[in-house]
């Protein structure tokens, strides 16, 4: 889907679990196809050690996913699934593949007087028949009259088949069910055995490609209304009644996100990160971060501006007030000398008038 709407993928890293389907099911050596081959022949040569070392020589040392353990029994091989790796031992392979039921004993159990043991053989030979007209239907024109297994292997795959195909018609809603503890007691979690189980059903491998694709895929008319609704526009200087859509968004988009949070696809919508309205919501709370912060510190400094203010004008005023006084004390001091001055010139001149008088 992403290289159809050429959105740029390529950094996306996932586990490929398809080379561990074709070690089971791809014809002509894979596990089943190999088993369903030995039954169909029906051979009295052929047993479960013939079919293990046929899939020994088919993958024995090519296919990582296939091995032998040092440990186990010699009759066993091992499937490196997702999950882990799986021992199996192919006693009783052959036999329980072949799923043979007599037509007589068929024939006796559908006849049956009981209406459970009827419904059951109906439901099979129904489940049968459609099993077997899908396949036709996916067999090529020169293989029509070929004959079909009717092993365990061919019909669990053809089953696998249509259940994949009535997924991809529907939209489908899972639902993970995780086995808490061991004990089949009530509030009671076993941290590593849920671990486990996550780790096993790929939840926590879907978590990761899940935060590193694009899982939300929106319309730019929708975006713009989630804009218009937290009013990013207003930090991101674009008109709030803007014609052109989609540059406007994109605008807000380039100065909100990180880079690469966001691919414009051939559809015409837009792919975003799982957690793009929080790193909107997270930008928008910055901006008013810093908004506050602004305005606090202009409150604060304006406070301090005043109390200093308040603070050099009481300085200015004692200062000035005790240098006026200085002042004052200087000149009272400069006249007081000069009032002395005075009387005592006055006072000798009036001696001096009145010895001269007599």
């Amino acid at each position: 889907m992403y290289k159809k709407e050429g959105i740029n993928c390529a950094y996306i890293e996932f586990q490929n679990n398809q080379p561990c389907v074709d070690l089971i099911e791809k014809k002509p050596i894979g596990l089943l196809p190999v088993l369903d081959e030995l039954c169909l022949l029906g051979r009295k040569t052929d047993t479960d050690a013939t079919y293990l070392t046929q899939i020994n020589n088919h993958h024995r040392g090519k296919t990582k996913h296939f091995g032998v353990s040092r440990f186990a029994a010699k009759d066993t091989f091992i499937v490196k699934h997702f999950a882990g790796d799986v021992v199996y031992a192919v006693d009783g392979f052959m036999q329980k593949n072949s799923d043979k039921l007599l037509p007589d004993l068929e024939s006796a159990m559908l006849d049956s007087k009981s209406p459970f043991i009827q419904n059951i053989f109906k439901i099979g030979k129904a489940d049968a028949l459609a099993t077997a007209t899908r396949a036709r239907g996916q067999s090529n024109a020169g293989r029509v009259g070929t004959a079909q297994p009717t092993t365990i292997g061919y019909k669990f795959k053809n089953q696998l088949a249509g259940l994949y195909e009535d997924i991809l018609s529907t939209n489908p809603h899972y639902i993970r069910c995780v086995k808490p503890n061991g004990n089949k007691a009530a509030l009671d979690f076993s941290n590593s055995m849920v671990m486990e189980q996550l780790k096993c059903n790929g939840t926590l491998e879907m978590v990761r490609i899940r935060r590193e694709g694009y899982p939300m895929r929106e319309a730019w008319e929708d975006l713009w209304k989630h804009v218009l609704k937290f009013e990013y526009w207003k930090e991101s200087h674009v008109g709030k009644d803007s014609n052109n859509i989609p540059e406007s968004c994109e605008n807000v988009f380039k100065k909100a996100l990180p880079s690469g949070y966001y691919q414009v696809a051939n559809s015409g919508k837009v792919f975003l990160k799982h957690d793009t309205f929080e790193e909107l919501a997270l930008w928008k709370k910055n901006i008013n971060c810093v908004f506050i912060q602004t305005r606090f510190r202009c409150w604060n400094g304006r406070r301090k501006w005043r109390l200093l203010r308040r603070r050099i004008r009481s300085l200015q005023r004692a200062v000035g007030g005790f240098m006026v006084r200085a002042k004052f004390k200087k000149e009272v001091k400069k006249v007081s000398e000069v009032f002395n001055t005075t009387t005592q010139h006055n006072t000798r001149n009036t001696i001096t008038t009145n010895r001269n008088s007599r």
